[in-house]
């Protein structure tokens, strides 16, 4: 049988320990109080630290935001900043939040007015990473991959798709015909030549 995750909530969180213990076992976790020494809220793989909007201007002005958050980086868990509310001004939270995401790129940042999404949002998170989800991505179709690849729009993708067979039959129509590629909407002597150019530079990559 298979066993429930758990969500652990620290004892010190008060003011939406209820809401998210509500949603936690909704959403299938076991849910027990304890001390945590990082974040307000845990699972085995996954932490989060809940701010409110005011919360966060104040931290950072008292020089316990950034130490907090860097705490985080001793973990080898997914950790996650959730940002509920809002409070004036404004631009010092969005520049809060923008600081946090520049210094910490490895931090998932969730800023959501209203706390109860916010918070059942944040779970789901943690149901992901429970789930083995992390940088897992859904399935692109190819023409999202070829537009990417060769640094054309999604509708000339999606022509080069139909005209060649996927991406393997571009990049051999690229090697062997090149000129070809041109009755393409949207591929000229230029593109052409870009296109060439980024074959080569994977090459040197991969």
């Amino acid at each position: 049988m298979k066993t429930a995750p758990v969500l652990y909530v620290d004892t010190r969180e008060q003011k939406y320990r209820e809401i998210v213990a509500r949603i936690a076992r909704y959403e299938g976790f076991e849910v027990h109080e304890v001390a945590l020494e990082i974040g307000d809220y845990a699972t085995k793989h996954a932490v989060c630290e809940r701010k409110t909007a005011q919360d966060l201007l104040q931290s950072s002005k008292q020089g316990r935001l950034f130490q907090q958050l860097g705490k985080g980086l001793t973990t080898d868990k997914e950790y996650m900043l959730l940002v509920v509310g809002t409070c004036e001004p404004k631009e010092a939270v969005a520049g809060l939040i923008a600081s946090v995401l520049a210094r910490y790129p490895g931090y998932r940042v969730l800023h959501e007015a209203d706390p109860v999404f916010g918070c059942w949002a944040m779970v789901k998170w943690m149901k992901k990473v429970e789930q083995g989800a992390v940088d897992r991505p859904h399935r692109l179709p190819g023409a999202v991959l070829v537009a990417k690849l060769f640094g054309v729009s999604l509708h000339t993708a999606e022509d080069l798709m139909r005209n060649y067979a996927g991406l393997e039959g571009v990049v051999e129509a690229l090697q062997k015909r090149p000129q070809r590629l041109k009755q393409v909407y949207g591929i000229g002597d230029k593109k052409l030549v870009e296109m060439q150019e980024r074959v080569k530079r994977w090459r040197l990559v991969y």
